[in-house]
């Protein structure tokens, strides 16, 4: 099994941080399945893309999603 946080590094530094989200609909609705969730994943994929951040993990339940987002520190 690989580790999901892989030690990364810049110039000056080698770092492991992550950042664990953790996001609740209001009142739990239950929507994240079929297209939103599709349509979550993506937006999601598509920032961390963007700002050169990785993601390791992203899971969707019905009514909450848990990602871990590994960033550089700046």
């Amino acid at each position: 099994m690989t580790d999901p946080l892989q030690t990364g590094k810049t110039q000056w530094v080698h770092y492991q941080l992550a950042y664990h989200f953790v996001w609740i609909p209001k009142y739990r609705r239950r929507i994240l399945f079929g297209e939103m969730e599709a349509a979550c994943k993506a937006l999601l994929a598509e920032c961390c893309r963007q700002h050169g951040f990785r993601l390791p993990v992203l899971r969707t339940d019905i009514d909450q999603g848990h990602c871990f987002v590994s960033a550089p520190p700046r």
